[in-house]
């Protein structure tokens, strides 16, 4: 698992011994990879696993420390927001968060 249960947990501020949040939580720490995955159009990998490379385009991407802050800054919001729409909040992107975290390591499809 790229994300552990105990990474997720700390950044969510949940205690760590309990489990009653586990299994939401391994839907979120899914979905946030899949999401980044997606985002950057490569598939995520562990930090000490070497990159594939097909000529010459980088199909993995190693979970760099900048891509698990991504990934736990998502896991925290869905933890908080369970609902797909807020209603009497005014809501905004923060500046430098998610997007500034992985667009350095898109790999923009050409087509």
């Amino acid at each position: 698992m790229l994300i552990s249960p105990e990474e997720a947990k700390r950044q969510c501020r949940l205690e760590l011994d309990d489990a009653t949040e586990d299994d939401h939580l391994g839907l979120l720490i899914a979905a946030a990879i899949t999401q980044i995955e997606n985002d950057i159009n490569k598939q995520l990998i562990p930090a000490d696993q070497e990159p594939a490379v097909s000529s010459e385009v980088s199909i993995t991407q190693q979970l760099t420390p900048t891509l698990r802050m991504a990934a736990l800054m998502l896991i925290s919001h869905w933890y908080t927001n369970r609902e797909a729409v807020v209603t009497g909040t005014i809501a905004t992107t923060l500046p430098l968060a998610y997007a500034s975290l992985i667009n350095p390591y898109r790999d923009l499809a050409v087509g």
